[in-house]
């Protein structure tokens, strides 16, 4: 008689993790974090592979576009329904593309000014600002960014603020759920090791998962402030 057949246990071949900046940077440096605790894991290697370019725009173009059989991945950092309200033109919809695994970890924003300011201080800006209004600025990764938006939010408000940053895995909207919660899974229960938390504690990140529709009603949320800070401020995409 013939033996049964065993369904093979996910991933049975690598997984890629898209990431949409270069090698080096905060970004990368956290996904493979996670990449090479899931290789570690699943007995699978999980391969970074940079897309930098666009703000990001890039890799998650590929991952929206990309064979939904759960072998790609993609890091994202902040509300993914942002990313189609800071370029005119783009070639897939964030939120209808896209179908969210897990929250990685957060973040705080921060405020720096080089070592030679006379701005020892957050009241010490402000006060300059008020005095000179229009002539303080400040440099962000791009329009529509969570550093970007944060810094409006704080020049309309003249007070200080803490907003929060995060990243998130996603993955093509139509993989398969069976594997979206497995990835959830895995990754959340990778993410609250004390070793990885420790590794991601170097880079200023807490780290911990989500469930996926924890994931989407954290970036449905975010992306209502955000849009509103945009509608006030006219902010317009490039």
């Amino acid at each position: 008689m013939p033996s049964a057949g065993h369904a093979q246990i996910y991933p049975t071949r690598p997984v890629r993790l898209l990431v949409g900046f270069p090698p080096g940077g905060g970004s990368d440096v956290g996904a493979r974090i996670i990449a090479n605790k899931l290789s570690e894991v699943w007995g699978q290697q999980v391969i970074v592979e940079n897309k930098p370019g666009a703000g990001g725009h890039l890799a998650i173009d590929v991952a929206a576009h990309a064979n939904p059989d759960g072998y790609t991945m993609i890091w994202v950092g902040g509300a993914i329904p942002l990313y189609g309200l800071m370029i005119k033109t783009i070639n897939y919809d964030p939120e209808a593309d896209l179908r969210p695994v897990t929250l990685v970890g957060t973040y705080p924003n921060i405020l720096a000014v080089p070592n030679a300011s006379p701005w020892q201080s957050v009241a010490d800006l402000i006060a300059a600002a008020k005095a000179n209004p229009g002539l303080v600025t400040f440099s962000s990764p791009g329009v529509g960014t969570s550093p970007h938006l944060t810094g409006v939010l704080f020049a309309r408000l003249e007070f200080e603020l803490d907003v929060t940053s995060w990243y998130a895995l996603y993955m093509p909207a139509n993989s398969p759920s069976s594997l979206v919660q497995k990835v959830s899974h895995d990754a959340s229960e990778v993410l609250s090791e004390p070793a990885v938390k420790a590794k991601y504690e170097q880079l200023g990140i807490l780290s911990g998962g989500s469930t996926p529709a924890e994931l989407a009603d954290r970036g449905r949320s975010e992306a209502k402030l955000w849009r509103s800070v945009m509608a006030t401020a006219g902010i317009q995409p490039e």
